[in-house]
């Protein structure tokens, strides 16, 4: 059965490596229609970076760049703001292929992969990596499960393609530069796209009767966790972790990582057993992180940078860290842990209920702390980003 399976699997990968290069050679007779920016996201995403970009270069009045979105079949187009609804391409047709091949640049953010088939066609173009985070983990070429093979395809299969890459600091460019091995010179810090709402006046949290709110989102692991959740280590807590928040008046917003399937079992199982408390933020729920961070009063993660956008609107955080030495040793970080971490570290339920009180204060003895990570972090703390990036793009195709 194992190896027909295998036949199966390489049959579908020659398949799918025939279908892209020949849509490559394809595209070799269409000609490039001069700043036509196409934008494309994988499974049906439509979020983060790339989304608040291409809004904002699809509602430019100046209309300088043309825009489109190549679209899953998935991708519910007909919700989408009408001034921007006739952007989107089907990606899997005739047309898809063809809005590809004229393309100037195109916009990623996260490999070639977002653009399915037409990947190849893709990497031939202006490419501008987005990116999908303010990277504080070990990737790429620094990731230590990396073989040296990997690294050697990740470069050659895409960095090496990437023509710009955005940061939001340079301090968070020269690390940029040392996992994908592109020049530094190709690197700038322009802020990230989907922060401009955070700077912009936008990260006001909706007053609602129902008490003080965190954030919980914690990262992948690429191992094992005891109980198979990363979600509240002290499982046997969890019924006083209901009854406290209860009197207490305080929620949690659950984000699992999307990719950790036990901890998405985890969230819809306490979502559904106690709603007042928990809630099911994961990406079915609240595709876009950054409404999440503007509607909370706290953020609680582990080792996920998604702090680090709260910063931007001076969340207090809170580190749940009680397999630290593991995942450093797994995965590790960049930058020291303690350094770029301006919260309580917590492994005990006890250590937790404190932690969560004290930001309900606000968590004042760690402000100048916040203030220090949000200067290594953010370059710019305006809503400006997106017309840095789009400025950026102008300049790759020449006003």
């Amino acid at each position: 059965m194992r190896g027909v399976c295998s036949v199966k699997a390489l049959l579908k990968r020659l398949l799918r490596v025939s279908l892209e290069r020949g849509f490559l050679a394809l595209s070799s007779v269409v000609p490039t229609k001069r700043r036509l920016v196409v934008f494309s996201m994988a499974r049906g995403r439509y979020w983060d970076n790339p989304k608040v970009l291409f809004e904002y270069l699809a509602g430019n009045t100046d209309k300088t760049l043309d825009v489109r979105w190549l679209a899953d079949p998935d991708l519910p187009t007909e919700a989408m703001p009408s001034w921007c609804r006739d952007r989107f391409v089907p990606r899997h047709s005739v047309r898809g292929w063809l809005t590809c091949s004229k393309a100037d640049v195109v916009v990623i953010a996260y490999s070639f992969g977002d653009f399915g088939l037409l990947r190849e066609v893709a990497k031939r173009k202006k490419v501008v990596m987005l990116w999908h985070a303010i990277t504080t983990k070990y990737c790429g070429l620094l990731d230590e499960k990396f073989s040296v093979d990997r690294k050697n395809r990740y470069v050659r299969r895409e960095t090496r393609y990437y023509d710009r890459l955005i940061a939001s600091s340079d301090i968070d460019r020269y690390y940029s530069a040392s996992y994908t091995g592109m020049d530094v010179n190709s690197i700038v810090a322009t802020g990230l796209p989907r922060n401009d709402s955070l700077f912009g006046g936008g990260g006001s949290r909706q007053e609602e009767p129902r008490g003080f709110c965190f954030l919980y989102a914690p990262t992948f692991r690429d191992y094992p966790v005891a109980g198979g959740s990363v979600l509240f280590p002290f499982l046997h807590e969890v019924d006083s972790v209901v009854e406290w928040a209860r009197k207490a008046s305080i929620r949690f917003q659950l984000r699992p990582h999307p990719s950790d399937a036990e901890s998405v079992a985890h969230v819809q199982l306490l979502a559904s057993q106690n709603p007042d408390v928990f809630l099911d933020a994961g990406v079915m729920e609240a595709p876009d992180v950054i409404d999440l961070i503007k509607g909370c009063d706290g953020i609680i993660t582990d080792y996920s940078s998604t702090y680090v956008d709260g910063l931007a609107l001076d969340r207090p955080v809170m580190f749940v860290d009680h397999d630290r030495e593991l995942y450093m040793e797994k995965r590790g970080l960049a930058y020291d842990y303690d350094l770029i971490t301006p919260g309580p570290k917590v492994r005990t339920w006890p250590d937790f209920q404190r932690a969560c009180e004290e930001m309900v204060e606000g968590a004042e003895a760690w402000a100048e702390h916040r203030e220090f990570v949000r200067k290594m972090f953010f370059k710019y703390r305006d809503a400006g980003a997106c017309a840095r990036v789009s400025a950026l793009i102008e300049e790759m195709v020449g006003r």
